[in-house]
């Protein structure tokens, strides 16, 4: 299970440059986890990402799935599914059915920017939670506020970037980069599983902070490029607390 954990690390991490800088022929198709595919990418006849999927360490079954509604070439919705409700269970095991475990529906301006996020049960629940986005005079994402539906603020996020446009800092999280491309580009995902997703390169680190500006639960990557695309075909981690592992990556 810790080796399935360190994957979806893997996964949500990586980050997402801009759309005309990855070909279309170059879409992440899968990924392999120390020899077992660890998580499978679909996509429609437009070649845009309808849902990702995280495997249990067998490889075939399915534990976590994210699913991705288009209209006008922006995700309109996405839905949560999982084999493993926390709620119900801290020890996933492979053969459950997936249920649906949250909705998040988004609006956009004229520019098909991101301007509000809402957070449902499922459709024929209440509005739980709602977000909305500041942005630098470039367009860059700075910050997300969560409100309850009473429109009282619950939660804000902001983003540090780096000059290039990379997310060096999110809550307790840092990163450092590679100058390369990333799998992930171009997806136009609007809330990937992890904020990082939308910068321009590749993860070196990621680690936290201490009070006294230690670093601590410090993983690393290094990567072998393809030598056309200048995409990553293999990488490995290293963390503090775990043996190095070797994650491949294939394209379609």
């Amino acid at each position: 299970m810790k080796t399935l954990l360190y994957a979806i690390c893997l996964s949500v991490l990586f980050v997402q440059c801009k759309k005309e800088e990855l070909s279309t022929t170059q879409l992440i198709k899968a990924i392999k986890t120390d020899g077992k595919t660890s998580e499978i990418f679909l996509y429609n006849t437009d070649k845009q990402l309808i849902e990702h999927q995280i495997l249990f360490n067998d490889g075939i079954n399915i534990m976590d799935s994210w699913r991705y509604d288009w209209q006008n070439e922006v995700v309109i919705k996405m839905e949560y599914w999982s084999s493993h409700p926390l709620y119900l269970s801290s020890s996933p095991v492979a053969g459950k059915p997936m249920t649906l475990q949250n909705i998040e529906k988004y609006t956009y301006d004229k520019n098909k920017k991101l301007i509000k996020s809402e957070y449902f049960r499922d459709e024929k629940s209440a509005l739980i939670t709602y977000g909305t986005y500041q942005y630098d005079n470039n367009g860059r994402r700075l910050a997300k506020s969560i409100f309850l539906p009473n429109g009282q603020q619950n939660i804000i996020d902001n983003y540090v970037l780096s000059s290039d446009g990379n997310i060096i800092k999110s809550g307790s999280s840092n990163w450092t980069y590679d100058n390369s491309k990333n799998p992930f580009a171009g997806l136009n995902i609007p809330e990937p599983a992890n904020t990082s997703w939308r910068s321009l390169n590749n993860p070196l680190s990621n680690y936290g902070i201490d009070a006294q500006g230690r670093k601590y639960n410090m993983i690393k990557y290094s990567y072998t490029y393809d030598a056309v695309s200048g995409l990553p075909i293999k990488a490995k981690l290293n963390s503090e607390s775990r043996a190095e592992q070797i994650i491949e990556f294939t394209y379609q």
